[in-house]
């Protein structure tokens, strides 16, 4: 208890002078709430960073977490969501080998045709 009771947080609670929660809980939000900018870069690099671990995993599993991952990042911002083109190059990007196949035969037929 004592600790919290020296933290920034508290400080911040303590000069809202006419004890209004609403006040306080604004100037935490102020203060604490993560940025714009911050969580468009987090998510951005969570996007970067998912693949396809192994040729055993469930392909539908990644591309659902990659569809997640966009949808957050278009509800910041529309501007952020990747388009279906986009999104199709990275899943080809981030498959294990043994898709190569797979991904080699999906360009020769076009990526237009694959998002339809």
């Amino acid at each position: 208890m004592l600790w919290a009771c020296q933290d920034r947080a508290f400080n911040i609670v303590d000069k809202v002078k006419d004890n209004v929660a609403f006040k306080a809980w604004q100037m935490l939000k102020k203060k604490y709430e993560v940025k714009e900018v911050d969580a468009h870069i987090q998510l951005q690099e969570k996007f970067q960073e998912c693949k396809m671990e192994s040729d055993k995993d469930d392909p539908t599993i990644f591309i659902e977490e990659l569809a997640v991952i966009n949808g957050y990042m278009g509800a910041m911002q529309d501007k952020y969501e990747k388009d279906d083109v986009e999104m199709i190059l990275h899943i080809f990007s981030k498959l294990p080998g043994l898709y190569l196949e797979f991904i080699t035969r999906q360009k020769a037929k076009g990526i237009q045709n694959t998002s339809g």
